[in-house]
């Protein structure tokens, strides 16, 4: 039933594609649309807004030349990601952040 309760706030994001499920571990990974702009803050909202938390977001994305630092602010997906204790890196091709 969480889960199930979880899933089905999570299916109602506009830029949410499809969503594999592990129930053992109580993760879901959401596959969002191709160019859409995700909302990291509207994920959040949906899993709390359940009844739930997010223990740990991981979030793996398609980067090209990102130029990344210690405190850098990017925008990506219509996002702005802060990096925090990072050193300074381009990000070329797949990359998890967490």
């Amino acid at each position: 039933m969480c889960s199930n309760a979880t899933q089905k706030a999570l299916k109602t994001l506009p830029f949410v594609d499809k969503i594999d499920t592990d129930l053992n571990t109580t993760t879901f990974i959401l596959h969002f649309k191709q160019g859409a702009n995700v909302n990291i803050d509207q994920i959040r909202q949906k899993v709390e807004g359940a009844g739930f938390s997010v223990g740990k977001l991981v979030l793996t994305a398609d980067f090209n030349g990102v130029e990344v630092k210690n405190d850098a602010h990017v925008p990506f997906a219509g996002q702005t990601l802060h990096f925090v204790n990072v050193k300074p890196q381009t990000l070329s091709g797949k990359k998890t952040l967490q």
